[in-house]
């Protein structure tokens, strides 16, 4: 039976509320890319007292913080119940706006977003790699964030991510976020489901374009062969010279000429895992699918859930 403690601290009064024994239900998640960490519950609208949006949320397991934000959403029903949504602070990272990066490494936007909007956030070094000039018009901060990332994943093969560290916003090397955890048979796991795929994301044929309409392109032959053309084309709005358009197709051709796959799987609920977190799997019926065990995976969607003492989470896995 798991133990929950949650407590809002209204915006619009002094008042802080104590959560703990009117709490019907409780689900967090978070995401990798483009969502923020997200909270929903439902408590027992059985008193005269209420907090209202915008009122800081903060949530425990077993004695764990687990989660901090915001309330957003609030509904109440003729069963005396009230259901309410919050989002940490990467929901903020939502709000649009018009930016020019003029060769900027990834920190040096992440600082400068943050500092504008001002968000807290911690410092982070992950190589002195700077992007190309970007400029973005209307778009999401978190667009202009994650335009940054896919750069530096093609140039460098190095997974980043943004995360909020329970009230700091941070950046986080996917590589870095590594568990002991073993989910599988006997571990955990009560189920799952597999998928092994071609349709998305995967290409062996990478066809750049530059601004004089020169055309470079890089293949895997037997990859063609047995699958057919899967064909990633860009056009450039950049400056490069043929050494950089071709190192820029070598990486794309690396980072894309594989099947994707994807695992689900539903298990106890453990509160240190979040999106990024990396696994190790033990689930033997897998071996006929190319899944060692001890195959190593990390979440890109995490959602954990309490109802009634119990505890469990379900987890969105792409097997490396």
């Amino acid at each position: 039976m798991a133990t929950v403690k949650l407590h809002v601290a209204d915006s619009e009064t002094p008042r802080e509320f104590n959560l703990d024994d009117v709490v019907c239900s409780v689900e967090w998640s978070f995401f990798l890319e483009e969502q923020p960490g997200k909270l929903t519950f439902e408590i027992k609208d059985v008193t005269d007292d209420v907090f209202f949006e915008g009122g800081n949320v903060v949530l425990w397991v077993d004695g764990k913080e687990v989660f901090d934000g915001y309330v957003f959403t609030r509904k109440r029903t003729d069963a005396e119940t009230m259901q309410v949504t919050a989002y940490d602070r990467l929901r903020y990272l939502q709000n649009k706006d018009s930016a020019t990066f003029d060769k900027c490494s990834v920190e040096e936007i992440f600082t400068e977003i943050c500092e504008a909007q001002k968000l807290p956030y911690k410092k982070a070094s992950f190589g002195n790699y700077k992007t190309s000039q970007i400029a973005h018009d209307n778009k999401t901060l978190y667009a202009m964030l994650q335009r940054a990332f896919d750069e530096t994943l093609i140039a460098k093969g190095q997974y980043l991510a943004v995360r909020d560290n329970l009230g700091t916003l941070e950046l986080v090397d996917i590589a870095n976020l590594t568990t002991n955890l073993i989910i599988g048979d006997g571990s955990l796991l009560s189920g799952f489901d597999y998928e092994s795929s071609i349709d998305s994301e995967t290409y062996n044929y990478i066809k750049i374009r530059d601004s004089n309409k020169q055309a470079y392109a890089e293949l895997d032959n037997q990859n063609v062969n047995k699958w057919g053309r899967l064909q990633y084309y860009e056009e450039l709005t950049e400056s490069l010279n043929e050494a950089q358009i071709k190192e820029k197709a070598e990486q794309l051709l690396k980072l894309y000429n594989r099947k994707t796959k994807s695992l689900s799987v539903k298990c106890i609920g453990v509160p240190d895992i979040i999106a990024g977190s990396g696994v190790a799997l033990a689930i033997p019926k897998l071996a006929k699918e190319g899944v060692a065990q001890n195959q190593y995976a990390y979440c890109t969607k995490v959602t954990h859930s309490i109802s009634n003492g119990e505890y469990s989470m379900e987890l969105t896995l792409e097997v490396i």
